[in-house]
């Protein structure tokens, strides 16, 4: 019979300077755990060192607040069947391209052609699920320019997508930026100073007046960085003539509120070639209420669109990030399962994850074996999730530094693997 605990969660918030005014020591020996730090315990409590990490027959992660010591369930000191220290990384989002400025839709643009584009929800669940998708598509005439082919479905697909960042509104769970791409030349001395623009904001500003004649229909390239580190000019059009320092857009900016430098923007000669970029956003995350996912999705053209879809970065929850460590403290205080939407915390329970802070990983996994006369072998296992601030000297500190000491512990009385440290600084 197997019996496995639920992962307790551990999380190093943040770390005080060892000044002896802020210590608690350890009433079996003369060393300390720091404010806000982690250290490794032998079952009484005693504060082990990287001399002293022999074979014990239980260890225990401790967890230093404030006034206390938090411990972690006794971990048998030799039955521990896996360790593993992951630095932080960033999460990702998706992206996604449609042709591209240097390959085009279809060159040959019929009367009735059908151009159909779907974003299907990509689902990491282990259970089949219905496929999920949205569709739009654009039928062209004769006369239908591809700057109208890909500026149609750009907006079909930002109108379907739109207001999802109300996750319950959103059927896909998924929310995109699209904008449209040409490989056109600039001119910049159109706009001559820098331009501020909010996401979601159809209005666009500038502290000098614009030189060139920039009226209703003209369209203008914004250059910023993309979710994969890309430079990416996207294409607008505006909606009424430009005043002095305002532009106002056909559609609402889709990159994030920023201060966009001059030299990438301006109106646009446009070029031959076409094509959409598309890019998940964040979704919102409150422990309890919404669950940490990423717009996860595949891109699926139909009929007469040319041209590669390209998944340029598949979206990724990263190591250690703020949502990750909050959910799984959610869970490892009881709240998971069916009831994990509806639940509250306790009165007066504050999360320790912090937003403002990423973390490393630690993973340690036991077993303990028992042999009971009735029901026969028993195995109980177990494992203890612990997040630190990711570089945080404390980590790594000679001694007493807790990844230390868990490496000098695995590797003094298991005699496998390497010296972890290296990994969270």
């Amino acid at each position: 019979m197997d019996v496995r605990n639920i992962t307790q969660v551990m999380v190093l918030k943040d770390v005080a300077t060892n000044d002896a005014n802020t210590q608690i020591w350890d009433v079996n020996a003369a060393t300390y755990v720091p404010i806000g730090g982690l250290a490794v315990t032998d079952e009484g409590g005693t504060v082990l060192t990287t001399a002293t990490a022999t074979l014990k027959d239980k260890i225990a992660i401790r967890y230093r607040t404030n006034t206390s010591l938090l411990k972690s369930a006794p971990i048998d000191g030799g039955q521990i069947t896996s360790y593993l220290v992951e630095a932080y990384t960033a999460a990702t989002e998706e992206v996604w391209t449609i042709g591209s400025a240097s390959e085009a839709f279809a060159t040959v643009l019929d009367a009735d052609t059908d151009y159909d584009i779907r974003i299907v929800r990509k689902d990491d669940s282990l259970f089949n699920v219905p496929e999920r998708y949205k569709r739009v598509n654009f039928v062209s005439t004769a006369t239908t320019t591809q700057a109208e082919i890909v500026e149609e479905l750009a907006n079909r697909l930002y109108e379907s997508f739109s207001g999802s960042t109300v996750k319950q509104t959103n059927a896909l769970d998924i929310d995109l930026r699209v904008e449209r791409v040409n490989d056109g030349a600039l001119t910049a001395s159109d706009l001559p100073a820098d331009l501020v623009v909010v996401e979601g904001s159809r209005i666009v500003t500038t502290s000098s007046a614009v030189t060139g004649n920039l009226l209703a229909g003209t369209l203008i390239a914004i250059t910023r960085t993309d979710a994969a580190s890309v430079s990416l000019r996207s294409i607008y059009k505006l909606a009424e003539d430009a005043t002095a320092t305002t532009l106002v857009l056909d559609i609402p900016y889709q990159g994030a509120s920023a201060t966009i430098a001059h030299a990438g923007c301006g109106s646009v000669v446009v070029g031959t070639n076409w094509g959409l970029h598309l890019e998940g956003k964040a979704l919102p995350f409150v422990p309890g209420l919404f669950r940490y996912e990423k717009s996860m999705f595949d891109v699926e053209t139909f009929k007469t669109i040319s041209g590669t879809n390209t998944r340029v970065q598949a979206a990724n929850r990263g190591i250690g990030t703020y949502e990750e460590v909050a959910e799984k403290e959610w869970e490892g205080i009881g709240f998971y399962g069916e009831q994990y939407l509806v639940n509250t915390p306790e009165n007066g329970r504050t999360l320790l994850a912090d937003s403002t802070c990423t973390y490393d990983r630690v993973t340690i996994g036991w077993e303990n074996k028992t042999v009971d006369n009735i029901a026969g072998s028993v195995n109980h296992s177990g494992n203890v999730s612990i997040y630190a601030k990711a570089g945080a000297a404390e980590n790594d500190a000679a001694t007493y530094g807790f990844v230390r000491v868990l490496d000098a512990y695995i590797v003094t009385n298991y005699g496998f693997g390497t010296v972890q440290v290296g990994n969270l600084t």
